[in-house]
């Protein structure tokens, strides 16, 4: 018979009173506290190990490879699948510490959100919205304030230290592919603030919609096929830009380490460049790709976490009156 294991919930000392945390930013603190630092140091050395086999493939090929060196490429190549232990090991710690902190806010704030409720049957209406507080819009909350902040940590991590290496190495090829990764810091954000937008209003929407199908009296036919037409009409317009936004960052990432292979194929030649730089330059370029993404996955997540956020604030508040 397999064991059980036994997790607990972090303590989260009561603030004194049942006022909402005042923004996004006052709850992840109160949420996480000391270990959000914990988290984002750890993070620090996840991103620090998935940036070392840039420079070992360099080595192997460059120094190794290149060389005859059976004994250096032995010994690099041990390196190496250290590396990638200590980067999975690290990986899984900083997944469970972040999992960890996300449970534990969502636990809190249910049994708070809860206890704010009472004991009295909900008003019309209101059934339905405690559900979607409670599980919902919590669960979501939870989840952000546990993960996001150090994985976002990592994320800017990855691409500065990555860009910096490669700077470092060869600044003519990191130039050249940089130079189609830099559109993206002016694309995303543009897009980006369109797609925060629809997210706030679908989120409304639903809420909205939830709260209807709650009430005891049938809702109005007519009424109901508005509502839904605006989610239906709300979500497609979402996708559309979403779909733009992935098509235009695929592309362009993509594209860097083509760039990469042919200005630097050119250097190989002419003498000024080696084939090991080349090749931990494309890899590099790829990895840089993703944190790219999850980036700009952040910003949508915050925007839509600021929104929940506001939306539990106001529910705690409205609660609060009617006790009183």
């Amino acid at each position: 018979m397999t064991a059980r294991i036994r997790f607990r919930p972090r303590r989260i000392e009561r603030s004194g009173d049942d006022s909402p945390a005042s923004s996004l930013r006052t709850f992840v603190v109160r949420m996480t506290g000391c270990w959000q630092i914990v988290a984002c140091g750890l993070s620090l050395v996840v991103t620090g190990l998935a940036l070392a086999p840039i420079e070992l493939q360099r080595r192997l090929i460059d120094d190794g490879v290149m060389k005859s060196d059976g004994g250096l490429v032995i010994t690099l190549g041990l390196i190496y699948l250290g590396v990638i232990l200590l980067h999975q090991a690290s990986k899984f710690a900083l997944a469970m510490l972040q999992s960890w902190m996300s449970e534990s806010a969502i636990i809190y704030t249910r049994r708070h959100l809860w206890r704010l409720r009472g004991d009295e049957p909900s008003p019309n209406g209101e059934g339905r919205d405690i559900v979607n507080v409670l599980s919902i819009e919590v669960e979501a909350l939870g989840g952000f304030a546990g993960a996001a902040p150090s994985q976002a940590l990592a994320n800017a991590a990855m691409l500065l230290g990555g860009l910096g290496y490669m700077f470092y190495v060869q600044p003519a090829v990191a130039l050249c592919g940089l130079a189609l990764l830099a559109p993206q810091a002016v694309l995303a954000p543009l897009m980006q603030r369109r797609l925060n937008r629809l997210i706030s209003i679908q989120v409304r929407l639903k809420r909205r919609y939830a709260a209807a199908i709650g009430d005891e009296a049938p809702p109005d036919r007519k009424e109901m096929k508005i509502r839904t037409g605006h989610l239906f009409r709300n979500r497609m317009t979402f996708v559309l830009w979403k779909t733009m936004l992935k098509a235009g960052l695929n592309l362009l990432n993509a594209a860097a380490p083509v760039a990469v292979l042919v200005v630097g194929g050119l250097m190989v030649i002419a003498g000024q460049s080696t084939v090991g730089v080349i090749i931990s330059f494309v890899g590099g370029f790829n990895r840089l790709a993703e944190p790219v993404r999850q980036l700009i996955a952040f910003y949508r997540e915050a925007a839509e976490a600021g929104v929940r956020h506001d939306m539990v604030a106001e529910w705690m508040t409205s609660s609060s009156s009617s006790d009183r």
